[in-house]
């Protein structure tokens, strides 16, 4: 998980034109772990709307607009 992380962060340039205290580190592998997994338990319509944005990378707004509208 931790290399992934790396590739998205080096491929995605997001640490460009930053400060040195505002670049990315991944100072901990498990601490992404952790809060994947944290996201995952949280329960109902919320943890269903995080699960959600996490694995398709939109916001809460756009997720709940979708699930507002009739989609085709």
């Amino acid at each position: 998980m931790t290399q992934l992380i790396k590739q998205i962060i080096e491929r995605y340039d997001l640490n460009k034109d930053l400060d040195m205290k505002d670049h990315i580190h991944l100072v901990s592998p498990q601490f992404i772990e952790e809060k994947v997994k944290k996201i995952f338990e949280m329960p109902r319509e919320i943890g269903f709307i995080a699960r959600l944005g996490l694995l398709s990378g939109l916001r809460a707004g756009v997720s709940l607009y979708q699930g507002k509208s009739n989609l085709q």
